[in-house]
């Protein structure tokens, strides 16, 4: 269906972004087996500060930020963690399981706050090719 003649720049409106590298997003995830896990690039930005972790009351939205109290607590190099308590409040408020959080570093608070995703994207699934064992 070709026209034969080219469009003005002014009709073309819809402005195609792509997604944010996924290597550069802080993420946590959270599994019903009571495992907190960073990924890498939040595990690497975490490393040796020792954190306390707080939900909101919805358990909606978390927080970490750097602390010398009693409840901080140092991730390993891997990024995770058991915190039963923290699957408890989630089941609580009906937050499916596992759960995503995608975080980003507030410069004006000095914490990094997780945003629950209800739809995290899905990953592709490794093609049997990769998977197969030589």
């Amino acid at each position: 269906m070709a026209t034969g003649k080219f469009l003005s720049l002014e009709q073309f409106t819809f402005i195609a972004v792509p997604p944010e590298r996924q290597i550069s997003s802080l993420r946590v995830n959270i599994y019903a087996d009571g495992r907190l896990v960073l990924n890498g690039k939040f595990a690497e930005v975490l490393s040796g500060k020792a954190v306390e972790i707080r939900f909101t009351d919805d358990a909606r939205h978390l927080c970490f930020f750097e602390s010398d109290s009693e409840n901080a607590v140092r991730f390993p190099k891997n990024g995770s963690k058991r915190f039963p308590s923290a699957v408890e409040h989630l089941k609580r408020h009906k937050i499916s399981l596992p759960a995503r959080y995608e975080v980003k570093f507030s410069e004006d608070l000095a914490f990094w706050q997780g945003d629950y995703s209800e739809n995290p994207p899905v990953s592709k699934p490794k093609s049997q090719a990769s998977s197969k064992q030589k």
